[in-house]
C-alpha cells in the first residue's frame, strides 16, 4: 500500500499512534495488536470514540522485516534514544483483519463471490412467500454487508495492481451479473486510493468504465474517480493516458458537459451542511407549523380542519396556504442563489 510505496523509493514514513496500548512493549521492541481485536479502521474509530485508544506519539518507519514464522512488521525509529532491545527500533506488526483472515482476494475469487450473491438473492426472492426464504435472505444480507466492508478496505490499500489486474477488474466492473452497489464501492475505494497516490493504470481503468459502462450510477462514480485522480504536481500522465484523456474531453461535448456539472456540485457540496441545518431549523418549521401536517409516533399525519373556523369566519386555511407559499418562495430564491440539499450525499460519497 502507500506506505510500502514510499519504502521502495527509500522514503521514511511518519506514524502516529497510542504508545499506551497493551500490545506496545518498547523494551522488547515489539508493537502488536492482539489477535481477539479486529484491525479495521471502524474498530479503531469506535475505540477511539470511547477513548479507549488514542493518537499520543510520533515514529518514523523507515523499514520493513520478517520474523522466521513469516510474521511482517514494520521497522521504526524512536526519539527514546538506544533503551530497548533494538537499541531504539521497534518492529511494528503489519497485521490487519483483511489480510489476515486468510481469505483469497484474487479478482476472480471476489467476482465468483459477487455474482454469488446476485444468483442466491433472485433465488430466494423467487419464494418471497416462504418464511424461511426470508430468513435465509436476512442471513445473505448480513454477510455481504460484512464482505463488502472487507472487500472495500482491500481495494483501498491494495496499490500494487498489474495489467491482469486491471483487466480482471474492469470486467467486473463491467458485468451485468456483480450488484452495482458492489461495482460502485469498488469504484470508491480506487478513487479514494487515487488520490493517495497516483497510477495511471488505475486512471485508464476509471476512464474505460465511464465510456463502456451502461450502468447509470456506475458511470457517474466512475466519472468522479478519473475527474478527482487526475494527476497534480509532482506527479504527471504517461504520454498514453494523456492522450486518452485528451481525446475522450476533447471529442465530446457530453464529456465536458459533465465535467462542468461535476465541478458546480464540487462547489455545492462545500456549503451542503450549512444549507442543511437552515433548511431544517428555518424553513422546514414555518412550513410544518403553516400547515395541517404534524409529527406522531407513526409518522406524518395530516390534522383535521377546525370546525370552528366555518362558525367564527376566519380564514385560517387561506393564511395557512400562503405562509407556506412564502416560505417555499424562500427556500426557491436561496436555491437560485446556491443553496442545494441534495448534494449531501455527493459529499460524503466524495
Amino acid at each position: 500500500h502507500l506506505l510500502d510505496r514510499s519504502l521502495d523509493n527509500a522514503r521514511a514514513v511518519g506514524w502516529e499512534g497510542d504508545i499506551s496500548e497493551e500490545g506496545f512493549r518498547w523494551a522488547a521492541g515489539v508493537a502488536d495488536v492482539p489477535r481477539t481485536v479486529a484491525c479495521t479502521q471502524q474498530e479503531r474509530q469506535r475505540q477511539f470514540d470511547r477513548r479507549l485508544t488514542t493518537d499520543d506519539h510520533c515514529l518514523t518507519i523507515v523499514g520493513r522485516a520478517v520474523s522466521r514464522r513469516g510474521t511482517r512488521y514494520y521497522i521504526a525509529k524512536n526519539s527514546w534514544g538506544a533503551t530497548n532491545a533494538l537499541r531504539g527500533f521497534i518492529l511494528l506488526s503489519e497485521r490487519n483483519k483483511v489480510r489476515a483472515s486468510g481469505r483469497d482476494w484474487s479478482w476472480g475469487e471476489i467476482r465468483k463471490r459477487l455474482e454469488s450473491f446476485v444468483s442466491n438473492i433472485a433465488l430466494l426472492q423467487l419464494q418471497n412467500d416462504n418464511e424461511a426464504a426470508q430468513q435465509r435472505l436476512e442471513v445473505i444480507y448480513e454477510e455481504q454487508k460484512k464482505y463488502r466492508q472487507q472487500m472495500f478496505l482491500y481495494v483501498l490499500t491494495e496499490l500494487r495492481f498489474s495489467g491482469g489486474d486491471i483487466q480482471e477488474l474492469e470486467d467486473l466492473l463491467l458485468t451485468p451479473t456483480v450488484d452495482n452497489i458492489d461495482q460502485r464501492m469498488i469504484i470508491s475505494a480506487l478513487t479514494i486510493n487515487g488520490l493517495m497516490v497516483f497510477d495511471p493504470l488505475k486512471l485508464r481503468l476509471l476512464v474505460n468504465v465511464y465510456t463502456k459502462s451502461e450502468d447509470i450510477p456506475v458511470k457517474q462514480y466512475a466519472l468522479v474517480g478519473w475527474a478527482l485522480t487526475l494527476p497534480r504536481y509532482p506527479y504527471s500522465c504517461d504520454s498514453q493516458t494523456t492522450q486518452i484523456v485528451r481525446d475522450l474531453v476533447d471529442n465530446d461535448a457530453t464529456v465536458r458537459e459533465e465535467l462542468a456539472q461535476l465541478q458546480i456540485q464540487l462547489a455545492y457540496c462545500q456549503s451542503a451542511d450549512r444549507d442543511s441545518r437552515n433548511f431544517q431549523e428555518t424553513i422546514m418549521p414555518d412550513i410544518m407549523k403553516a400547515s395541517n401536517m404534524r409529527f406522531t409516533d407513526k409518522g406524518l399525519e395530516m390534522q383535521e380542519d377546525d370546525p370552528m373556523d366555518d362558525i367564527l369566519g376566519r380564514s385560517t386555511t387561506e393564511k395557512k396556504m400562503e405562509e407556506v407559499e412564502s416560505r417555499m418562495r424562500s427556500y426557491m430564491d436561496k436555491r437560485s442563489q446556491g443553496m442545494d440539499l441534495f448534494f449531501q450525499g455527493f459529499k460524503h460519497m466524495k
